[in-house]
């Protein structure tokens, strides 16, 4: 693969650290682009909308030869798109529309690979099912107490505490973490021979 550096537009530590792990050296940049513009009710349309604004803004202030990868996850629950909670009522209210069913998680990914001639961009969605048992209130509560919900999509990390809650993922482990790595290690790969 030939490239001077990935460039992470994300603030996510979960993001850089799948990267990490596969060998990466991630420098991280952070978008400001306002988020909130983005209107759109089908979760998979959305999460690949956010993620190409975000590296389209991180790409602007980049190099040639530099690789940018943004991305973006929301959970679908019965057709309602969660993201992440801002208040601790919130964070419980969410995990209360899951608990003991499936729901869904779309992860939106978007990789720009800044060349002299023309930048090459790639973008794509992925999706995962999963299933989380039962809850009792006192559950949820003492994992919202935890502070692990406060910064994630839905309230939950699969990679945390809520893993015993969670029996069943059809999909990839990582899509539900924030980056589905294989398919975006394969992209980067396909893009900087």
């Amino acid at each position: 693969m030939r490239y001077k550096r990935i460039v992470l537009a994300s603030k996510s530590p979960r993001r850089k650290e799948i990267l990490e792990k596969c060998g990466f050296e991630p420098i991280v940049m952070i978008s400001e682009c306002d988020e909130s513009k983005v209107k759109e009710k089908d979760p998979g349309k959305l999460v690949k909308k956010l993620s190409i604004i975000k590296a389209r803004d991180v790409a602007g202030k980049c190099k040639d030869g530099d690789v940018i990868v943004a991305a973006d996850t929301v959970v679908s629950v019965d057709g309602t798109i969660l993201g992440k909670p801002k208040t601790k009522k919130e964070a419980r209210e969410m995990i209360r529309s899951y608990a003991g069913k499936e729901h869904y998680v779309y992860t939106g990914v978007t990789i720009i690979y800044k060349r002299k001639e023309k930048d090459e961009e790639y973008s794509f969605v992925d999706k995962a099912a999963v299933t989380v048992l039962e809850m009792t209130n006192c559950e949820i509560k003492a994992y919202v107490e935890t502070g692990e919900p406060m910064d994630k999509a839905g309230a939950y990390g699969i990679q945390g505490a809520f893993c015993k809650y969670i029996p069943k993922i059809n999909g990839d482990f990582y899509t539900v973490m924030g980056l589905p790595i294989a398919r975006t290690y394969r992209a980067i790969k396909e893009m900087t021979r």
